[in-house]
């Protein structure tokens, strides 16, 4: 309770102590109950009470908030000579805090960057970035944020790709070809230099050779060589490992190619000779002079001939007898055309005397020929069979329910394809 003395009619000011903070670190409101006494000499003569509500002051308690970023990877210091200055993507940035929370606040929450942090320092390795913003917020929920921008040198990462072949399948000289990215430029004040090397080793082997130096080619901020010689230094008749290393002042990289073991284009012994590679004929492969376009392939393996041959659209025919073109015949005179049936074709027979007999029926008859039954008009059942007068001749009812058909006796061979492109 704060008490207050005035005179009568006049005006009077009250400032909210400071010890209100106290009693709310983690609000930004307080609110309560003012009371006015009113007294005529010592005899109290009347009371009133109103609702208040206090606010704290943005401004005044805010946190405060400072901050500092400096390099602190002693290689790249040593290269530019200035922890103020930062090497993308090599140097550490250390970022210092110096922040109070005010009128019995704390402070909760720190960032770097949008990144939470528990303590007043945090190391940053490898940083992308040159600008750093740094937000604290107290227990009230009132923030500060500094942003600190430094010098920053755009260093390129060092990278490397190589690859190594023989100079022909059973030559001893090697061919190495490379690539890569570089920083072609000063860090700081001091030139960046860039340095390849090389050394091999028996693929068997433990120990690699001597390390030996190549002279890259520089355009901008990359490097290369291509199918630069190794020397006649392996054995076609062996493997080798080739490991190369690309050192600029700030990086070291290596990689590691093999050296393949050579094979001959032909060889041959007792029993075989080999063509290691493909057969050409003026310039077009052998087996794609056997198997045009057009071409049939036929094998008892369900395996897409190109997987076999290396070339080709292959369309699979199933279930379809193959048959050679004949320009004269309607029916075969076209290249994929297809036709025929399982189903025999729908028919009938003529019935003779002796097919009558062998079914047990008598007839008498008059006229017609000597072998073959003609009466007008007359028909019957047999057995279940129908038997008609069609004119001149007597027939049995329709068989077969195909308009056409004939499958001959057949052997499944296997699975066979059409090249068509």
């Amino acid at each position: 309770m704060t008490v207050l003395q005035g005179v009568a009619g006049g005006t009077h000011s009250w400032t909210i102590p400071t010890s209100l903070y106290t009693k709310i670190p983690s609000a930004k409101l307080l609110q309560g109950t003012l009371t006015i006494d009113t007294y005529n000499g010592a005899t109290k003569i009347g009371t009133k009470s109103i609702s208040i509500t206090v606010m704290t002051n943005e401004e005044v308690c805010k946190p405060s908030l400072s901050a500092t970023v400096v390099d602190s990877n002693s290689a790249t210091i040593t290269i530019t000579g200035d922890k103020n200055k930062l090497v993308k993507n090599k140097s550490t940035a250390k970022v210092q805090i110096t922040t109070n929370a005010k009128n019995s606040a704390t402070i909760s929450i720190k960032r770097v960057n949008g990144q939470t942090v528990t303590d007043n320092t945090i190391e940053i390795q490898n940083t992308e970035t040159n600008v750093f913003t740094i937000e604290v917020t107290d227990s009230r929920g009132y923030s500060n944020t500094v942003t600190v921008t430094k010098t920053m040198i755009d260093y390129i990462p060092l990278s490397i790709n190589a690859n190594v072949v023989r100079k022909n399948p059973t030559s001893s000289e090697a061919l190495l070809s490379f690539s890569g990215n570089y920083f072609n430029s000063k860090i700081g004040n001091t030139t960046n230099i860039l340095q390849i090397t090389w050394k091999y080793k028996l693929k068997s082997a433990t120990e690699y050779s001597t390390t030996k130096t190549i002279t890259p080619t520089m355009t901008s901020n990359t490097f290369s060589g291509s199918k630069a010689s190794l020397g006649s230094l392996f054995n076609y008749q062996n493997a080798y490992d080739i490991q190369i290393t690309a050192k600029d002042k700030l990086t070291t990289i290596t990689t590691t190619v093999t050296l393949t073991r050579g094979i001959p284009v032909i060889n041959w012994g007792k029993d075989f000779f080999n063509v290691n590679g493909k057969i050409n004929i003026n310039g077009k492969s052998l087996l794609e002079l056997v198997f045009p376009i057009g071409s049939t392939y036929i094998t008892q393996t369900n395996t897409n001939p190109k997987n076999v041959l290396g070339f080709g659209t292959w369309e699979r025919v199933k279930g379809k007898v193959l048959v050679g073109l004949d320009e004269n015949d309607v029916d075969f005179n076209t290249i994929g055309k297809t036709g025929g049936s399982k189903d025999m074709q729908s028919h009938y027979h003529d019935i003779r005397f002796g097919d009558l007999r062998e079914k047990g029926v008598v007839i008498s008859y008059m006229g017609g020929s000597e072998d073959v039954l003609s009466i007008d008009s007359w028909s019957w059942q047999k057995n279940g069979k129908n038997f008609k007068d069609s004119g001149s001749n007597l027939y049995t009812g329709t068989e077969g329910t195909g308009s056409s058909g004939n499958l001959q006796p057949y052997q499944v061979i296997g699975y066979m394809w059409i090249r068509k492109s």
